[in-house]
Order: C-alpha cells, then structure tokens, then sequence
C-alpha cells in the first residue's frame, strides 16, 4: 500500500506543516533585531506563509530607566524611535519578497506588557517571539520577555530558540 501524500510541507526547524489543520492566520512577531528575533522571524515567515496568513512585525523600545533625568536627553528617544522604523522597514521587505502580508508597529513601553496587549487587541493567533536562552543569575535579573509573553498573552506563544542553544 502507498504512503499517504502529505498536504503539508516541512518547515524551518524540521517542523512539519498540514494546512488543513492551521489555525494561525494573524501572527504577531516582536522583535528586538537581534540574532534570536531573526530566527523567530524567519518561523513566523516561514508560518504564515505556509497557512496564507499575516505578520504583525512589533519593535518595542525602552526608556533607559538607568540613567539618571538630569543626563537624559530626550532627543534619544526620537533616534531609538528612528532606528526601530528604519529596522521594521528593512524587515519588511522580506516578508513581502516572499508574498506574505505585514504590517509594522514601533512602540515605546515595557516590551512583554506591550506584546500581551498588542496580542490581546489585535486578536492574534500566535505570537512568534525569540529567546536569547539565558539560565542562572543573568535570568533572575534580567528576567525574560519571552516567560512574560508565555504566562500572560491570550493566545499560543511559539518560543523559538537560537540555532546554537541546545534543546
């Protein structure tokens, strides 16, 4: 008897897609434009491609908290603003080149709080978010954005690892 003929296909990662089972048509990608955000964007192309659905590609900055209001220049806030545009829109263009829809949203605020809500009032169905995997101490002080998203967005969270982590 032949084998069945799969109406899916393989994925980055070796993950394997059916589209008769995808529920993910609006996907929600914060990034960082680290390495580890590349990697999760490449998923979240790679996803909705395969299931005909949209990226919302999101870049939340932060206000350096650590420094002091006397040496804070507020023009530093329009120039992260700026870098984050000119970032998304570089972006972008990859996912266009591929034929998959985006949009871009650049936001300043708390990373993980901005992302639950963004995911909550956008009405998404996955949010593909990287993590730089860190363990020990540097998690307990740093924390990690990706816990975050994972404990408190109101829908499925894809965390995806850097190539070089071990599972």
């Amino acid at each position: 008897m032949p084998a069945p003929r799969s109406r899916g296909r393989t994925l980055a990662g070796g993950l394997h897609f059916d589209r008769r089972v995808s529920a993910y048509q609006r996907i929600l990608c914060p990034v960082d434009f680290s390495s580890h955000s590349r990697t999760a964007y490449a998923q979240a192309i790679d996803l909705a491609a395969a299931s005909g659905g949209s990226i919302m590609l999101m870049h939340v900055y932060q206000t350096p908290l650590s420094l002091p209001p006397i040496v804070f220049d507020p023009s530093l806030l329009k120039r992260m603003a700026a870098a984050g545009e000119e970032h998304l829109a570089a972006w972008k263009k990859d996912a266009e080149a591929r034929g998959v829809p985006i949009e871009t949203m650049n936001i300043m605020g708390t990373p993980w709080e901005r992302i639950v809500t963004r995911a909550r009032e956008g009405r998404h169905d996955l949010v593909v978010v990287g993590t730089h995997g860190r363990t020990g101490i540097k998690f307990v002080l740093l924390g990690s954005v990706a816990e975050y998203v994972v404990r408190y967005a109101p829908c499925s969270v894809m965390v995806v690892r850097p190539d070089d982590q071990p599972a």
